[in-house]
């Protein structure tokens, strides 16, 4: 069972349409992950694909309080149109604060079950609730565009999360106006994929029936995101060059 956290640093790069299309780029050999909605700032994903605000990651916590064992993450699912489940989360930052207000206990629901789970963790702040989720991650991955002001937040949260102990890999949103390599050798963090900027197919990943998902080109560019985290992720995520952002 592999935990991935999506997590942005500045601005609104689509990290919770990312973790979709990563979870539709998972492996055909295995079961596509749950996404978890678990963005602080609360959660977007029911209104953009038609769903209904219940079950989800507020219905899963309060569950959870009766006891370890009183309820599993499938209880509390929903379904988008191309088969990837989503635990949608709340859509007002005090109600996320709410379901995430023992990330713990979460964690321990969410990590006990047999499926692989994608969490979008919103904007990475020192001290959103998600910390927990983030520490207990497998693979951490930060989205942003490479743009000036992201890439230099973007490098600071790098070396913040380095000096907690912890890695992350970067995955780009284009590839202009700087380029993956430049983006890896200034920031000092893999870029472990990069994919289109096309808002067009951002919304599809929403509505896609199978096979139309499958032919959806932030899919597609998804794929190499997707092959790290369930692959080799070590290499993916290690052995980057050094350097300063300016």
């Amino acid at each position: 069972m592999t935990v991935v956290v999506l997590a942005s640093t500045r601005g609104s790069p689509g990290v919770t349409t990312t973790a979709v299309a990563l979870a539709l780029a998972w492996p055909a050999d295995g079961a596509r992950p749950v996404v978890v909605e678990a963005d602080p700032d609360g959660g977007s994903a029911a209104d953009r694909a038609g769903l209904a605000q219940d079950p989800g990651l507020a219905t899963l916590a309060t569950a959870s309080r009766r006891g370890p064992g009183a309820t599993t993450i499938a209880d509390h699912c929903q379904e988008l149109p191309a088969g990837v489940r989503v635990l949608v989360g709340p859509p007002s930052p005090e109600e996320m604060g709410v379901a995430l207000g023992d990330a713990e206990r979460l964690l321990h629901v969410l990590a006990g079950g047999p499926d692989d789970v994608v969490i979008d963790a919103g904007r990475l702040r020192p001290d959103a609730p998600t910390g927990p989720l983030v520490r207990a991650a497998d693979t951490l991955l930060l989205v942003a565009r490479p743009v000036l002001d992201e890439l230099r937040a973007t490098r600071h949260r790098v070396e913040a999360l380095r000096g907690d102990g912890l890695e992350a890999g970067l995955v780009l949103i284009g590839d202009r106006p700087y380029p993956p390599a430049e983006v890896a050798d200034a920031l000092g963090a893999a870029v472990v994929g990069v994919l289109v900027d096309d808002r067009r197919a951002a919304r599809a990943v929403w509505s896609a029936v199978p096979v139309r998902a499958r032919r959806n080109p932030l899919v597609r560019a998804a794929g190499s995101v997707a092959a790290a985290v369930t692959g080799s992720v070590a290499a993916a995520v290690t052995g980057t060059a050094g350097g300063s952002a300016q």
